[in-house]
């Protein structure tokens, strides 16, 4: 069984994830919290396999709760479940190394399918964010800061392609593409760079 807790500070939300959930004979509902700082304390105290988080509640938001677990001994995995669509959010969420990002306006399958790639090791992304074009100073696509993290860890194009489930043409495709928006020619550079812009 997984022990799932979500936090939204929007009780009818809260209250029409749990009848959703509560249909599944292979999630367990382990807490609901109204807000971030009820979630961070609840995540330390239960230990639950996945955290899914509202990105907005008035005090502490989805991020702020992310780096808090992250900087955990044993963080628990996190999956952000947000309205907002613009590509920087996503983006924020994937620097500071979350597991998985949802849409509120996606189908539910998305987000069981996002619990199930995250406790299998690997990161996930709503098909609509990761196609998502950046619209900031930061010319990579969600899809391709994924790549990128991936690449600073020193994954292969193979271990690259089996972690976000797609052909190892298409990783090689996104890193071409990656070098190319960033004027970058080697890895090492491409390092340097996320590293500089806190994405590695």
């Amino acid at each position: 069984m997984i022990r799932l807790l979500f936090a939204d500070d929007h009780q009818m939300f809260r209250q029409g994830l749990h009848r959703l959930l509560q249909d599944s004979d292979t999630i367990e509902i382990v807490a609901e919290c109204a807000g971030g700082v009820e979630a961070l304390t609840r995540i330390r105290e239960l230990q639950p396999d996945v955290a899914v988080l509202d990105l907005s509640m008035p005090d502490m938001g989805g991020l702020e709760v992310l780096a808090a677990v992250r900087a955990e001994a044993n963080p628990v995995p996190v999956i952000i479940l947000t309205m907002h669509e613009d590509p920087i959010w996503s983006r924020r969420a994937i620097a500071a190394g979350v597991n998985g990002f949802v849409l509120k306006d996606d189908a539910f399958t998305e987000l069981i399918k996002a619990v199930y790639t995250v406790l299998e090791g690997k990161q996930y992304l709503s098909g609509k964010v990761a196609e998502q074009e950046p619209q900031d100073e930061n010319p990579l696509t969600a899809r391709e800061l994924q790549v990128l993290r991936l690449i600073c860890r020193g994954n292969s194009n193979r271990k690259i392609a089996e972690a976000l489930e797609i052909s190892m043409k298409t990783v090689d495709s996104h890193r071409t593409s990656i070098m190319k928006k960033l004027k970058l020619h080697s890895i090492v550079e491409l390092v340097r760079w996320a590293i500089r812009h806190q994405h590695d």
